[in-house]
């Protein structure tokens, strides 16, 4: 007996617990302020990645193209905060295989990475993002998957065995089934690789085996149907796929509660939101709300019941914001209930290629592409992978208006995302529709959006900061050397002062920074000091976030007997580029000339190599006088005679676009590391300043620096560097003419493409295919349109 009695206090217990429990739960958010959550949640700008890669299949020893794009997810303008972008490559066990940092140049970065020993055969994924964006739980970073075959593992390249099991989804709009109303269940048919099952009919049966409903999947194994379900009804679904039948059970409706339902008739978007005749007087003086967010900014409605079962609101598409809206409905204590996504196609812009020229040449093509509406003043790039025709080396599953405009808004991977935005007509626009209905709440989670704490955990960053930690008690001076081709940078130390900050740095592989003490008199010495480096690794993207194997259906059985390897640049080749670079060369001193009142004095060969002190070489020059005296190594410059409009005698000089505070620093500056000089004695163009004229000196990074001047410098190693853009290597191949090349060959890959004034850009190519060729074509323009495409180029 007392067993029993201290049970049923145990069990009534638990039974209050639970009841506690559900109610604190329900009221979870009752205090919450939804438009000022969510205005919080949404405050700080986001980043989106999408990576264009060359293909999809790679054979192993050739290199993998890619462009990386970076966009404000606000507007979908080109992002420019963040500078540094992570490419991580991971195996299928999520061992890290490659990584690297690369500088992001006006939202764009580019390189290729080699499909070297470190690969076999298998499925790989790439990651590309910035630190910025593991702030957000978002998927905002780029994911995507890629195949890489090893001739010496896999001889022969065959289908996927499939089997004929079918994974059947029957998903409610707005995430509830409703007994005595009328729903829209959405479909998704998969196969056991995730793949939509394509073009099958189906029914739903009630228990009496009576039709209550039909359905049809697209291409993409994603459909939908409407139906009324009744109390206490088992109903399932019926279909048949190669002559197997297939019976799932669909969810029970549920007796009481409320939906979302979206229409798009009319040019206009028709919002339901229905309950029943159980639920109604539940909902009697309960206020619900209705919010309308695009992951940027939100509008809330206020919902009141009447004596109707639904409530209709009408929204205009242009009143919408382009893309994906969410529709959520909150109860009375601010609990979501229901929500439902719809892509609004409104005011997104897609440019297209309106003429395409070729002309053979030689062994080699051209290609020029007209656009007609591209603002050649905005900032533009297109990126173009060019395959032969027919290729099974690209089958991605998203084009950059997808990834960006789609995926990053929910939660689940999407097949074939690209298909919704190619060649767009009204029916690809409804099943973007049956998609989103099948995707369920959006990324943005309230829960997460409810409980924000307002900081920052990773910011924005823009090269490697240093912070440089000294122990200085009086006032002291410190050069920080070029780093990759960067001028000099010159700090002062007050009294005291423990610390200085180097900011915006991009070091090269292998690259080392040398800095140096300047003591009186100008005099360097190495610098003591202890540096800290942020970045100092590639940091861990530890979110979550879904992704789909790339598949072809189309693979069919092919030898692999056709090695590749890479080619080299000929004697031809390397002669042009020195005629070019003295080219260049010349053109730059003409620039340098033209934008100055001065004279120039540019440091050639037979200077840099008498190692003369800077104020030497200016002895004598542009009305100035000066050198090193002999008694106390002072380094001094004055005018030779009149001096400037403004007066005066004693030059201004800068280093570097530095104005020298104390002209010592240059004691140890000589012409083996000088640019050019710019001697301005009148001091044109340089206001009051220049009363006795304006001297500027620049120096060349990239010149050898003496070895005295090393021995006084304090070097240290980066921890971490920018990987500098490796230059894309299209593979050479035993036979052009055999199905292999067809399907897996490279003809080449573009990845930096500026449209000209003229609106059109050009580029070159071998080619040794009589067969068509096609080009996948990725780009931005005019601040937010999209170009995507794919071309086909016919050979005569």
């Amino acid at each position: 007996m007392l067993h029993n009695y201290t049970l049923k206090i145990k069990v009534l217990f638990l039974f209050i617990i639970l009841i506690q429990f559900s109610t604190t739960s329900q009221e979870l958010f009752k205090d919450k302020n939804i438009d000022s959550s969510f205005s919080k949640y949404t405050q700080k700008p986001r980043e989106i990645a999408y990576v264009h890669l060359n293909k999809s299949t790679y054979i192993k020893n050739e290199d993998l193209g890619f462009t990386a794009y970076l966009f404000s997810k606000q507007d979908k303008k080109i992002a420019i905060a963040s500078k540094n972008l992570y490419i991580v490559i991971e195996d299928s066990k999520k061992n890290i295989i490659k990584k690297e940092l690369l500088k992001v140049n006006n939202g764009i970065a580019y390189s290729s990475i080699a499909i070297d020993s470190l690969f076999t055969s298998g499925t790989y994924k790439l990651f590309a993002y910035t630190n910025w964006m593991k702030n957000f739980k978002e998927q905002n970073f780029f994911v995507e998957t890629f195949r890489v075959i090893d001739p010496k593992v896999e001889k022969e390249i065959k289908n996927e065995k499939i089997s004929d099991k079918i994974d059947a989804q029957f998903l409610p709009e707005s995430g509830h089934l409703l007994t005595g109303t009328l729903n829209t269940v959405g479909v998704i048919l998969k196969n056991e690789l995730g793949f939509g099952v394509s073009n099958i009919s189906g029914e739903i049966l009630n228990s009496k085996k009576e039709t209550v409903s039909t359905f049809n999947v697209n291409k993409l194994g994603i459909g939908r149907f409407s139906f009324t379900p009744n109390i206490n009804e088992n109903y399932m679904a019926k279909f048949k796929s190669n002559n197997k039948e297939f019976l799932f059970d669909i969810i029970k409706s549920e007796p009481k509660g409320v939906i979302l339902s979206v229409n798009n008739r009319n040019k206009k978007i028709y919002l339901s939101i229905a309950t029943n005749s159980v639920t109604k007087p539940f909902l009697k003086n309960k206020k619900y709300k209705l919010t309308l967010h695009n992951g940027n900014t939100i509008k809330s409605f206020d919902v009141l019941f009447d004596d109707k079962n639904s409530i209709e609101k009408v929204f205009n598409p242009k009143n919408l914001t382009s893309g994906v809206n969410v529709f959520t409905l909150f109860d009375e204590n601010n609990n979501p209930i229901a929500e439902r996504l719809f892509f609004n196609h409104n005011n997104i812009d897609f440019l297209k290629v309106s003429n395409i020229i070729k002309e053979q040449e030689n062994d080699s093509l051209n290609v020029t592409l007209s656009f007609d509406d591209i603002d050649t003043k905005k900032m533009n790039n297109i990126s173009v992978s060019v395959l032969p025709e027919g290729t099974k080396s690209y089958s991605h599953h998203h084009n950059i208006a997808s990834y960006t405009l789609l995926q990053t808004y929910v939660k689940g991977a999407i097949e074939n995302g690209h298909y919704y935005f190619e060649n767009l007509s009204e029916k690809k626009k409804f099943d973007l529709d049956n998609l989103l209905i099948t995707q369920g709440w959006s990324s943005y989670k309230w829960y997460d959006i409810f409980n924000y704490k307002p900081r920052v955990d990773y910011f924005f960053e823009k090269g490697i900061t240093i912070k440089a930690n000294v122990n200085n008690t009086e006032k002291s001076k410190y050069v920080l050397y070029s780093v990759n081709k960067a001028k000099p940078n010159y700090y002062v130390l007050k009294e005291n002062e423990k610390e200085f900050l180097a900011t915006e740095l991009f070091p090269s592989p292998e690259e080392k920074i040398e800095v140096s003490k300047i003591e009186r008199k100008g005099k360097l010495t190495p610098a003591t000091l202890y540096p800290q480096f942020f970045p100092n690794t590639i940091p861990k993207l530890d979110l979550e976030y879904s992704v789909l194997n790339n598949f072809n259906n189309r693979i069919v059985e092919s030898n692999l007997d056709n090695i590749t390897t890479k080619l080299s640049l000929n004697k031809v080749q390397k002669l042009d580029e020195i005629v070019i670079k003295a080219d260049l060369e010349k053109r730059r001193i003409e620039q340098i000339k033209n934008r100055t009142f001065g004279k120039i004095y540019v440091i050639d060969e037979h200077f840099r190599k008498l190692n003369l002190n800077v104020a030497n070489f200016i002895n004598g020059k542009g009305g100035y006088i000066g050198g090193i005296s002999a008694w106390n190594n002072n380094v001094w410059i004055t005018t030779n005679g009149a001096s400037s409009i403004y007066g005066g005698g004693t030059p201004t000089i800068y280093l570097d676009g530095h104005q020298l505070a104390d002209i010592q620093v240059l004691y140890y500056i000589d012409t083996s590391e000088i640019d050019y000089i710019d001697i301005n004695k009148n001091g044109m163009g340089e206001g009051v300043r220049a009363g006795g004229g304006v001297i500027k000196i620049y120096t060349n990074p990239e010149l050898a620096r003496t070895k005295k001047e090393v021995r006084q410098t304090q070097k240290f190693k980066f921890p971490l560097t920018f990987n500098t853009p490796k230059e894309y290597y299209v593979p050479t191949y035993k036979d052009y003419t055999n199905n292999f090349y067809r399907d897996y060959g490279t003809i080449a890959w573009l990845p930096i493409n500026a449209v000209n004034n003229n609106g059109v850009f050009s580029f070159k190519f071998k080619n040794f295919l009589d067969n068509n060729i096609t080009l996948f074509i990725e780009g931005t323009a005019n601040d937010g349109s999209y170009i995507s495409e794919t071309k086909t180029i016919l050979l005569d």
